[in-house]
């Protein structure tokens, strides 16, 4: 079976340069459009269920796609974008003036959290477990997870067996998508950061 991993589409934060964590911001018009080009990517392909993270940008997202496979959208609470505590609704910006000591040690690669941030663990570890979750209950079908780029790179760092460490070494845009296959209990990517779709979209 197949895992799709979606990363939302455009939100307002995303157009805003904020970071979003589990802040709540919907789709931008852009991002309506992103969506709006998944459904059409998705539409002649079978799915047995679609999942989202709670947070509006993926939710907007995810039943955007589902109108056309004509599924219930199933909100997973494992596939929430990390919690960055205070550093939450803040632009880079104003990260730097608040936390400059904290933004420096995370552009040297140090472990660095801002106060009440989710460990990074902790945070592989839900995300790691809530896919796999997906897998075993649909062994014979594929299936689509909305989510957020935190996720699928900490997903993606798991298969691959490399550290959960930043910078992370590939990039995962807005509305791209990547593709594990898990046959056999062994996990493969096949796609990752496909944004195909969106080609002659401004």
């Amino acid at each position: 079976m197949r895992v799709y991993l979606v990363r939302h589409a455009e939100s307002v934060g995303n157009a805003a340069e904020i970071l979003q964590g589990q802040r709540d911001y919907g789709l931008s018009s852009r991002g309506r459009m992103q969506a709006s080009r998944l459904a059409e990517r998705f539409s002649g392909i079978p799915l047995v269920a679609i999942y989202s993270s709670p947070l509006a940008r993926a939710r907007e997202t995810a039943r955007l796609i589902a109108r056309r496979p004509g599924l219930a959208v199933v909100e997973e609470p494992g596939l929430l974008e990390r919690a960055f505590g205070a550093g939450e609704g803040l632009t880079r910006q104003e990260l730097l003036r608040l936390f400059p000591e904290i933004v420096a040690r995370k552009q040297r690669e140090e472990t660095a959290y801002y106060p009440g941030e989710e460990s990074r663990d902790s945070f592989q570890r839900r995300v790691v477990d809530s896919i796999r979750a997906m897998v075993e209950r649909h062994p014979d079908g594929d299936v689509l997870a909305v989510t957020h780029a935190g996720p699928i790179s900490a997903y993606c760092l798991a298969v691959l067996a490399m550290p959960f460490v930043r910078p992370v070494p590939f990039v995962l845009e807005n509305a791209s998508v990547t593709v594990v296959e898990h046959r056999d209990g062994v996990a493969t990517i096949e796609t990752m950061n496909d944004t195909c779709q969106l080609r002659g979209l401004a």
